[in-house]
């Protein structure tokens, strides 16, 4: 599968005015730091293709330490199973794609390989990729999104995974399996970073 073009980064930003007050001890007080929220892409300006499944994780660590390890997708290995490799290609210093080298399901059988462009990136916030296909097995509108929201001391972590297929048996088929990803990716993550699994969502019938 070839990488597609990359779409330009769009700003996902709104910052909010420190003219914002809040009462202290019976106080106004002005506050002094500007606040930001981080504004995620959707996934509908990339795919036609729905949610099919969601992955959501509390960690107990902050988002710079979570980030550190799920920003760079080439260290998806690190915390999933079914991965052998991925391999990451990169421009102007963020990344433009990633190949994923998954080992095979039975022995002497040759793994599957799925390439995916990186369409948004920022720093502690997350990534997405995109393909649109159709991959080997005839699925399209692959829409992968990552995002870390800060929590404190805790990291907020989401996956959403978006496709379709002309097969609504091979759509429940893929969202199953997910299912099983999603669940060691949660508990070796957890194992990493402690926490809990707040949601292993999947709705294949949309």
């Amino acid at each position: 599968m070839k990488p597609l073009l990359i779409i330009p980064a769009l700003l996902f930003f709104i910052s909010c005015g420190n003219q914002n007050k809040v009462k202290i001890n019976g106080q106004t007080e002005k506050l002094e730091e500007q606040q930001a929220i981080p504004m995620y892409p959707r996934a509908s300006n990339f795919v036609e293709s729905p949610v099919r499944n969601r992955l959501t994780l509390e960690l107990n660590r902050p988002v710079s330490e979570v980030y550190a390890l799920v920003g760079d997708p080439g260290n998806m290995p690190k915390y999933s199973a079914g991965l052998e490799k991925v391999e990451t290609e990169s421009e102007n210093g963020r990344y433009s794609s990633y190949t994923c080298y998954f080992k095979p399901k039975t022995e002497g059988e040759e793994g599957l390989v799925h390439t995916e462009a990186i369409v948004w990136q920022e720093v502690n916030q997350g990534w997405a990729s995109m393909s649109h296909g159709p991959d080997e097995f005839g699925f399209t509108d692959y829409f992968s999104l990552t995002t870390l929201e800060d929590k404190g001391n805790k990291t907020l972590l989401q996956w959403h995974m978006h496709y379709n297929h002309e097969s609504l048996e091979m759509i429940k088929m893929n969202a199953s399996e997910l299912v099983d990803v999603f669940d060691d990716m949660g508990n070796q993550l957890i194992a990493k970073f402690g926490g809990k699994v707040v949601e292993n969502f999947a709705k294949p019938n949309l």
